[in-house]
């Protein structure tokens, strides 16, 4: 329930003056017309013929969907996810989200496939507890597959990002190419994401020939279309001549670009620049803010290096017990050298309570991960029975992964 706050009297809930006179449109709204309550919440929403107030919007979704109006079942969720108007609350968007989806909104049937897709976290603190929503590959490619047939174009270009995001080595080539004609049927009908795709498609030879200049043709066509990932790998190409000439200043320009348009691995490149004063005046108080804007959308490399700057006092006060905090926040995302330090840290006892089983649990991540660092401190583990049983075989064989991956301290401990 929405709470109201500074209600006072002469003024009707959600603050319009009862002395206002009234239009057609708010009558037939108040008279329980669902589609009146879905047009006058969108005029507040979008501040259209009214002053935009999203509080007013949510009011009247809320009303027009509880009539089982799946366009505000739908535009209800949205506010929920995005906390427009009310708190956020993404469990609460997912149920509304699965009740527009059933009333045959194919927008709010594409978001509930990828909240499947992707899972929601419980909210264990505050006033709103929800449950945890896990995720779901079958149902949401199913979803997804429904949608595709049904003629939704992002749908379309999910179900071939689907195919695409198995291992390129288990995908057989009728695969590659549904997944690159599901792209291009998707690009057709202006899904500049889908264009993108094309472009890695043609880099990488997934189901054509690689062909650098068609791969430049779908990066250029996309970023023309204001797609930021787009713009971001053109930054790439020109910074390290990929198919064009090399050209660092039209490399920064596109990266800013992209960066202002919320792409995280730009805002990190951004935050490169200015940190090591490459192509731009050293000014760390810049890079650290891109740093924590690419941090803030979880980007693991940025919240890494956020642990490093607090860990070794660089630009900020040093804070180690708040660099291991995002050590440990981007070793749960999956970033290698995160884990690394994060088992050295509890390996040593320093700063942190000694732990060996933790060390062994975040060698062993990195280690699957290749690095070399990480494979030949494992082996160590099992050598000494350091949070693990002792076992030499396995030791040996991860120290044999660090040598061959060119750890020279591994290679020194398996010579003779």
């Amino acid at each position: 329930m929405l709470l109201l706050l500074g209600i006072r009297p002469g003024i009707e809930v959600f603050g319009e003056p009862d002395s206002r006179p009234a239009d057609s449109l708010r009558q037939k709204a108040k008279q329980n017309d669902a589609e009146a309550q879905l047009e006058l919440a969108n005029e507040y929403f979008y501040g259209v013929k009214r002053p935009q107030n999203y509080t007013l919007a949510v009011h009247w979704y809320r009303k027009a969907a509880q009539q089982n109006n799946p366009d505000a079942q739908y535009n209800f969720a949205v506010c929920l996810e995005y906390g427009l108007g009310l708190s956020k609350n993404r469990y609460r968007a997912f149920i509304w989200y699965g009740k527009a989806a059933a009333g045959g909104s194919k927008p709010a049937k594409y978001q509930l496939a990828m909240d499947c897709l992707n899972g929601i976290p419980a909210l264990t603190e505050g006033r709103d507890k929800t449950p945890e929503v896990p995720p779901d590959y079958r149902r949401a490619r199913k979803l997804m597959e429904e949608l595709a047939l049904a003629g939704y174009v992002p749908a379309i270009r999910q179900v071939a990002i689907f195919i695409l995001k198995n291992p390129l080595n288990l995908i057989t080539e009728a695969d590659k190419k549904k997944a690159l004609e599901l792209l291009k049927i998707a690009a057709g009908k202006g899904d500049s994401i889908a264009v993108c795709k094309l472009a890695d498609c043609f880099y990488y030879g997934i189901g054509c020939p690689k062909d650098e200049t068609k791969m430049l043709y779908y990066l250029n066509k996309a970023a023309e279309e204001g797609n930021p990932e787009a713009i971001g790998k053109l930054g790439y190409c020109y910074q390290y001549g990929q198919g064009v000439r090399t050209d660092e200043q039209r490399a920064l320009t596109l990266f800013r670009r992209a960066a202002e348009l919320g792409l995280s691995m730009a805002q990190v490149k951004m935050g490169e620049y200015y940190c090591e004063g490459k192509y731009v005046k050293p000014d760390f108080k810049a890079g650290l803010e891109w740093y924590r804007r690419a941090a803030a959308q979880n980007n693991s490399f940025a919240i890494f290096k956020l642990g490093v700057f607090y860990v070794e006092g660089i630009g900020v006060k040093k804070d180690e017990r708040k660099g291991i905090k995002y050590f440990l926040e981007a070793a749960e995302q999956g970033n290698v050298h995160a884990q690394f330090n994060l088992a050295c840290y509890f390996e040593s006892g320093n700063v942190v309570q000694k732990n060996l089983p933790a060390a062994f649990f975040w060698f062993r991540r990195a280690a699957m991960q290749n690095n070399p660092r990480a494979q030949r401190r494992l082996a160590l583990c099992y050598f000494r029975g350091l949070g693990t049983r002792q076992d030499e075989k396995e030791g040996i064989k991860w120290l044999e992964k660090a040598a061959k991956n060119g750890d020279q301290e591994a290679v020194k401990l398996l010579s003779p």
